[in-house]
C-alpha cells in the first residue's frame, strides 16, 4: 500500500539523522520523476520539529526565498519591540508593552486569515502575518515611549550620546546574549540525548516542554519584574528597597510556583491530553513533569537571582549560573541516561537550576552586588 510505503521512506529519512548535518537554510535540488525540480531543505536542527519540506520547481524556490527572508526580517520588528519594551519597564511602565503583545497575538490571527485565506499567499503569507504584527507592536510602544518620554525620541538620542553608558550597556548586554546562545546549545544536546531513545521518548519530552513552558511563563515574568524593581532601586542607591523587592518577589515566587506543583503533579496526565492522545506518549511524559514540576520553585529562584543580579550589575555570577545549567543540560543527560535509561534525562535540568540557584544565593547574601551597583554609579558620574 501507498501508505505503507509512505511510513518505510518516512523511518528511513528519520534513521540519516540529516538534520545534524544541515539546516533549514542548506537547500539542495533534485529531479523529480515529473521532469521538475524540488528544493529541499532539512528541519529539526533545534530537535523539536524533523521535517523535510520540498518547494517545486521556479515558483516553489521563490515561495522558500520569501519565507527564509521574512524570517531573517523578523530579527528587527523584535529588536525595536525588546529595546522600547525594556526603556517602558526601566520607568516603571509594564502594561503598555503588555497591551502591545495583546495587540500582537490578535493581529496576527487576524493577518493570518487575510494573507492564507483571502489572498492564498500560503506559507510566505503566515510569515509576511507574523512580521507586520511584531513591526506593528514595536512602533507602538515606540511612538508610545516617544509621546510620554521626550528623552527617548531618536533626536535626543543621537544628541545626547553617552560614551560611558554604552559602555555599560555593552558589558551587560554582550555576557548577557552569549548567555541565551549558550543556553540554546545546552538544550540541543539535551534533546540531542532525548532522541537517542527513539521518537516515541522524544514526542513525550516536546510535551512535557510545551506544557512546563504553559505553566512557568509566569514565574519567569516574576523574575524579570524583580529585576526591573531593583535595577530602579539600585540605580537610586536603595539597596534596602532592592532586599524587600527580593524578599517580595520570592515569596510570590514560591506560593505561585508552588500551587503549579501541586496541580501539575496530580494532574499532568489531563494536561497532556491537550497535545496528544497518544497513552505510551503521555506515560512517559508525566514521570518528565512531575520531576520539574517538584523544582519548580528552585526555577523560580533561578530567574529571581539572574534578573536581580544583572539589574545591579553584577554579571559575573549570571554568567556562572548560566554555565553550570549548560553543563548540567550538556554532560548530565548522557551520564544519567547511561545509568538509568531515558527517565534519568529528566533529573539533569532540576540539578542543573539547583546548582544555578545556589550561586545566584549565595552571592545576594554576600552583598558584593551592593558594591558592583555602586562602582556602576560612580564610573557614570564621573563621566
Amino acid at each position: 500500500m501507498a501508505e505503507d510505503r509512505l511510513y518505510d521512506l518516512a523511518f528511513a529519512f528519520k534513521n540519516t539523522k540529516l538534520w545534524e548535518k544541515l539546516s533549514d537554510l542548506d537547500l539542495f535540488a533534485v529531479r523529480l520523476p515529473g521532469g521538475e525540480i524540488g528544493y529541499c531543505c532539512v528541519m529539526g536542527q533545534m530537535g523539536d520539529h524533523l521535517a523535510l519540506a520540498v518547494y517545486v520547481g521556479d515558483e516553489g524556490f521563490q515561495s522558500y526565498r520569501r519565507l527564509a527572508s521574512a524570517d531573517m526580517r523578523t530579527v528587527r520588528p523584535v529588536a525595536l519591540y525588546n529595546m522600547m519594551a525594556s526603556c517602558l519597564r526601566a520607568v516603571g511602565n509594564s502594561m503598555i508593552p503588555l497591551y502591545a503583545l495583546i495587540l500582537t497575538s490578535l493581529l496576527n490571527v487576524l493577518l493570518d486569515l487575510v494573507f492564507v485565506i483571502a489572498f492564498g499567499m500560503g506559507v510566505f503569507g503566515v510569515a509576511l502575518a507574523t512580521v507586520l504584527a511584531q513591526l506593528i507592536s514595536g512602533v507602538f510602544c515606540f511612538f508610545y515611549a516617544v509621546g510620554r518620554f521626550p528623552q527617548f525620541a531618536p533626536g535626543n538620542l543621537l544628541t545626547g550620546f553617552h560614551r560611558q553608558t554604552a559602555s555599560e550597556v555593552f558589558r551587560i548586554g554582550i555576557p548577557s546574549s552569549m548567555q541565551s546562545s549558550i543556553v540554546s546549545i545546552s538544550a540541543m544536546c539535551m534533546q540531542r540525548a532525548v532522541n537517542s531513545h527513539g521518537s516515541v521518548v522524544t514526542a513525550a519530552y516536546t510535551v512535557g516542554n510545551r506544557t512546563e513552558q504553559l505553566f512557568f511563563c509566569l514565574s519567569f515574568a516574576i523574575g524579570l519584574a524583580v529585576g526591573t524593581f531593583s535595577g530602579q532601586n539600585a540605580g537610586a542607591g536603595r539597596y534596602d528597597r532592592v532586599e524587600r523587592g527580593h524578599k517580595a518577589g520570592f515569596v510570590i515566587s514560591t506560593v505561585y510556583t508552588a500551587l503549579t506543583a501541586a496541580v501539575l503533579i496530580p494532574c499532568a496526565p489531563w494536561f497532556f491530553r491537550i497535545f496528544t492522545t497518544d497513552a505510551e506518549v503521555i506515560s512517559i511524559a508525566v514521570p518528565f513533569c512531575r520531576i520539574t514540576a517538584a523544582f519548580a520553585p528552585v526555577l523560580g529562584m533561578v530567574f529571581i537571582y539572574q534578573n536581580l543580579l544583572r539589574s545591579c550589575s553584577d554579571i559575573a555570577p549570571t554568567v556562572w549560573m548560566s554555565i553550570t545549567e549548560v553543563l548540567s543540560r550538556a554532560v548530565l543527560p548522557f551520564v544519567f541516561s547511561a545509568l538509568w535509561g531515558y527517565t534519568g534525562i529528566w533529573w539533569a535540568t532540576p540539578v542543573g537550576w539547583t546548582a544555578s540557584a545556589i550561586i545566584g544565593y549565595l552571592r545576594f547574601r554576600s552583598g558584593k552586588w551592593k558594591e558592583k551597583s555602586r562602582r556602576t554609579q560612580e564610573r557614570l558620574e564621573r563621566a
